[in-house]
């Protein structure tokens, strides 16, 4: 059985939410390659993969000019 994530300081294959890069199919991987949230070589944790998503979004989605308010 996989060890749980929250009491490891480095989310590695014995994590429960870690995914590995040949988990992924190859659009997908690009996909999230492409925002920066994963690596191509390296794998990750799933939880990491969602918060960066969700912040890059956020990112995007934000007007921070205020003349625009």
């Amino acid at each position: 059985m996989l060890e749980c994530p929250f009491n490891r300081d480095i989310c590695d294959s014995a994590c429960s939410l870690y995914i590995k890069p040949e988990d992924i199919n190859e659009s997908m991987l690009n996909k999230l390659a492409s925002i920066g949230v994963f690596s191509r070589n390296e794998g990750t944790c799933s939880f990491r993969v969602i918060a960066l998503a969700h912040a890059r979004e956020l990112y995007e989605n934000t007007n921070t000019n205020p003349s625009l308010r």
